[in-house]
């Protein structure tokens, strides 16, 4: 579950990034592009992690009880 929690963290985040953030370039650093390449981590860490929880196998275990007592005739 935590794959599409970081999903999730990091489509905001570059969000935020790519599309509300005036400056473009910060000491060499073009945050835009830091924001889309924050948007498609994000949106393949939410993929990765959906195809992560519908794939697993859900194991329960199960287990079976038999009851095996016979009625023996008293030999008194």
């Amino acid at each position: 579950m935590s794959g599409i929690g970081a999903g999730i963290f990091l489509l905001v985040a570059g969000g935020i990034l790519g599309f509300a953030v005036d400056a473009d370039v910060v000491s060499g650093i073009n945050l835009n592009i830091v924001g889309f390449v924050c948007i498609a981590a994000g949106a393949l860490a939410l993929v990765i992690g959906m195809i992560q929880m519908f794939t697993t196998q859900k194991r329960t275990d199960r287990v079976e009880y038999v009851d095996e007592r016979r009625d023996y005739p008293d030999h008194r």
